[in-house]
């Protein structure tokens, strides 16, 4: 016997009386919606059900602790401080940026990274774009 004689098998496709076949349409996953009688006898209303905490609960998010928001402001600005001395022309968004990428080595090796060593690292790889445009300025020159 097959699916359509016994749709029970599977989802396959069921007879209709007049003989054209339908699929069987999906089902539903979630939780259904709850359904809530409305002030008027002769309606009902289908009120979507919300996931989370329900509507009036004494249960409310806990807000970020002040302390920690503080720490954070205090260790970016002694960053930008520990930068200075060693990028002089940088703007304050610039040492900003660069303390915020450099705070998880912070937090994994305890300490801030040897910014002049960074400084170095930072200029040898700038110098070294120069060089590769000017090479680059000089195949066009020639060609």
């Amino acid at each position: 016997m097959s699916k359509i004689e016994h749709p029970k098998l599977g989802r396959g496709e069921f007879p209709h009386i007049d003989g054209a076949s339908a699929t069987v349409p999906k089902r539903k996953r979630g939780r259904p919606p709850k359904v809530y009688e409305s002030p008027d006898a002769n309606q009902r209303v289908l009120i979507k059900a919300k996931r989370g905490r329900p509507f009036g609960s004494k249960n409310k998010p806990k807000a970020m602790a002040h302390g920690i928001i503080e720490s954070l402001k205090a260790e970016i600005a002694e960053a930008i401080e520990l930068q200075r001395a060693h990028f002089p022309n940088e703007s304050e968004l610039t040492l900003r940026n660069r303390a915020e990428q450099f705070r998880p080595y912070r937090y994994k090796e305890a300490r801030w990274p040897d910014f002049a060593a960074v400084a170095k690292q930072e200029a040898a790889e700038k110098a070294a774009i120069e060089a590769a445009a000017a090479a680059r300025s000089a195949a066009e020159d020639q060609s």
